[in-house]
């Protein structure tokens, strides 16, 4: 295998990859990753079998320390459809014993989850293994299998409907300034002292970019907007992130008006809704009322795993197939 640095040249061949990748999704697309590539210092790998371009990893630099990927919810090596496991042992030893010739010391590696598969692929987890890796952060993500969906339960369904009494509506909106100024924003200030991963100047723009895979979805009361969520969604999966409510909204139960639907109605030919993380202390707590509210969509847990790889010289394991 030859590794080779990502540089701009390659973005068609990088997309055109992820695009038919095995556990490859959008946010894998430079056009995606990109937007703020000037946060990070780009180290991202495309390793070729002869000609062909077998496999790449998402991947930054801080140092002498690796990411696969800061910017990314979820990394790791990218495969093409038919690749095969010791083809893989193969592209890891390559990308590690590269990485180590450039001085780096360790690589912290997103695991895709398993639910953004498009077909099996766990190759990367057993070559994480071989490698001597070690677990260093499990999350847990709340998942509803549409196929095997559980009944809400009826404290959801109550507020639902309590919602719709009180004159609350839903929709799609491409107007992201009310959510962000009047309901998200404040309100990660107030409860959590936080702050959105990305401005609203940034959602705004991958929205535009991706009008397909990134929506906002709101619920308003008397024209005012008291609750929403924004949804990346992707073929197999529609992601629900920057979930919130205001005071007037979580008194009349906007939230479980919205997901009814989402789930219900938007949503439902997707194979998995997911309802993100509800973790606490890189990972070692969980939100239990939170957890509570996804599972009484009938939500169950998923791990989201991170692996701390130590960059050698060389990996024993792996490098018995070489050939």
């Amino acid at each position: 295998m030859k590794p080779v640095f990502y540089a701009a040249e390659f973005a068609a061949a990088w997309n055109g990859f992820v695009a038919e990748a095995k556990n490859g999704t959008f946010l894998h697309d430079r056009r995606y990753m990109d937007y703020h590539a000037h946060r990070f210092t780009d180290r991202s790998l495309m390793l070729f079998d002869d000609d062909r371009l077998f496999a790449v990893l998402p991947a930054c630099a801080q140092g002498d320390q690796l990411s696969s990927h800061a910017g990314l919810t979820y990394g790791g090596m990218l495969l093409r459809p038919d690749s095969r496991l010791v083809d893989v042992l193969r592209a890891f030893d390559a990308a590690l014993r590269h990485f180590h010739d450039l001085g780096f010391s360790a690589l912290t590696y997103k695991v895709v989850p398993q639910f953004h598969h498009k077909r099996l692929c766990h190759e990367d987890e057993y070559a994480l293994f071989l490698a001597g890796a070690a677990l260093a952060r499990r999350e847990t993500t709340l998942l509803i299998d549409q196929q095997q969906r559980l009944p809400f339960q009826e404290r959801r369904e109550r507020s639902a409907r309590k919602a719709s009494r009180m004159g609350v509506t839903w929709r799609r909106s491409t107007d992201f300034e009310p959510y962000w100024h009047d309901v998200l924003v404040p309100n990660l200030e107030a409860r959590f002292s936080a702050a959105p991963v990305h401005s609203r100047e940034e959602i705004v723009q991958l929205a535009r970019a991706w009008p397909d895979n990134i929506q906002l979805f709101v619920a308003e009361r008397d024209g005012r907007t008291v609750a929403g969520t924004v949804v990346y969604a992707s073929a197999g999966v529609a992601h629900s992130q920057y979930i919130s409510a205001n005071e007037e909204g979580r008194e009349v139960g906007a939230l479980d008006l919205l997901f009814k639907h989402l789930i219900e109605e938007v949503y439902r030919d997707r194979r998995y809704f997911s309802f993100g993380t509800s973790n606490q202390d890189q990972g070692r707590a969980i939100n239990v009322g939170l957890v509570e509210w996804k599972e009484g969509f009938g939500a169950r847990t998923c791990p989201n795993d991170t692996y701390e790889v130590p960059i050698v010289g060389e990996y024993p394991l792996l490098r018995r197939y070489l050939r």
